[in-house]
């Protein structure tokens, strides 16, 4: 399990490098979101690189966000700073 994650973290500095990746990130992003629930900081990672331009995935990426700051109030800080670097508009105002 520890393996497969970080192996999506992997794919993901590979894709942000642009070099060549086991997994494209609608993938990683499934895997992530399916087997690894409470991992929140690559997908904030996804959605840097998909923001504005993958309108499909983007919002998937924001929606799974929101779910993991419902069920990890402790994190919650960490997912809007992370995407407040990302996107400032897109952070709600607490």
């Amino acid at each position: 399990e520890r393996e497969e994650l970080e192996s999506l973290y992997e794919s993901v500095r590979n894709i942000r490098q642009g070099k060549n990746t086991k997994f494209s990130l609608d993938a990683a992003f499934d895997l992530v979101k399916k087997y690894h629930p409470k991992d929140w900081l690559l997908s904030v990672e996804i959605f840097e690189l998909v923001s504005g331009k993958d309108e499909k995935l983007a919002p998937q990426v924001l929606e799974h966000l929101e779910d993991v700051k419902q069920r990890r109030p402790e994190v919650a800080h960490l997912i809007d700073n992370g995407l407040d670097l990302v996107k400032p508009s897109l952070v709600k105002a607490n």
